[in-house]
């Protein structure tokens, strides 16, 4: 019986394969990373405690956990400071999907996929997603290209909150 390492080195593994997937994992690491500090912001806006003591508790949650909370929380400001949230809460559900995509590749395992013709990575009873290597990467570039809008959103969404709280008297100072 061949060892699954041996299977897989077999099926996938060339070094544009394997880079691509350790690019995979530090651009995620960045959309988990922003995920956590704009979580972190907005309880301090919900609170108005400092940020810096959320991060913390943020970082160490998982990453569904993560996403869960930053959508409440915008929903809360949302509807505190009656800002529009729908492209926020967009781009939340599009990282979801995101995420799911990349641990079928991480976490899963790699087949061979007679009608297709080629391997494919297989999570549990999920379907098969693609083992090419430029999916890999038009995944990669589907996270830069979150990263950046998502950036721009919590930008404009946090200009909008601001300019909620303004009063007269304290805008002009």
């Amino acid at each position: 019986m061949k060892t699954p390492w041996l299977v897989r080195r077999m099926l996938v593994g060339s070094t544009d394969q394997l880079v691509a997937r350790g690019e995979l994992t530090l651009d995620f690491s960045a959309a988990d990373e922003a995920v956590s500090t704009c979580a972190a912001k907005f309880v301090g806006i919900v609170t108005g405690l400092p940020c810096e003591d959320f991060e913390h508790r943020f970082q160490e949650m998982n990453f569904s956990g993560k996403i869960r909370a930053l959508r409440s929380l915008i929903q809360i400001c949302s509807d505190a400071y009656h800002v529009e949230s729908g492209r926020m809460l967009n781009l939340l559900e599009a990282l979801s999907g995101t995420a799911d995509h990349r641990n079928d590749i991480i976490h899963g395992w790699v087949e061979w996929d007679p009608k297709r013709g080629r391997p494919v990575f297989k999570n549990k009873n999920k379907p098969y997603r693609s083992a090419a290597t430029n999916e890999i990467r038009k995944l990669c570039e589907r996270l830069s290209a979150w990263l950046d809008d998502f950036r721009d959103e919590v930008i404009r969404f946090l200009g909008r909150v601001q300019n909620k709280t303004r009063t007269p008297q304290n805008a002009a100072e």
